[in-house]
């Protein structure tokens, strides 16, 4: 998203390094970055811009701390009742459970 927010911003007349700037410190710490981006875009492009600062710098850090509260581990022949040995289930969902 980085990249493809970068290649974008860079076409509509944005140098590389303003572009830069105003993503990893927003708009309150690259003052220059953020007059250069309010001259040279329109509105919906600026919140475009404020909503992928925004999506860098706390929601996609927020998502990957997520993905380690799964864990995998491996059954034991007392996890199943005798009911669901009627039922067809494939080895590989008899051996493992998230």
């Amino acid at each position: 998203m980085y990249a493809c927010m970068f290649l974008f911003y860079t076409t509509l007349g944005l140098s590389s390094k303003d572009v830069l700037e105003y993503l990893e410190k927003g708009p309150k710490e690259a003052t220059a970055a953020a007059a250069v981006a309010r001259s040279a875009l329109s509105d919906d492009h600026m919140k475009m811009l404020n909503l992928t600062h925004d999506w860098l710098n706390s929601l996609i850090p927020f998502c990957l701390m997520k993905i380690d509260r799964v864990s995998i581990e491996l059954h034991t022949i007392t996890h199943f009742s005798p009911v669901a040995s009627f039922l067809y289930v494939s080895r590989s969902k008899k051996n493992t459970k998230i």
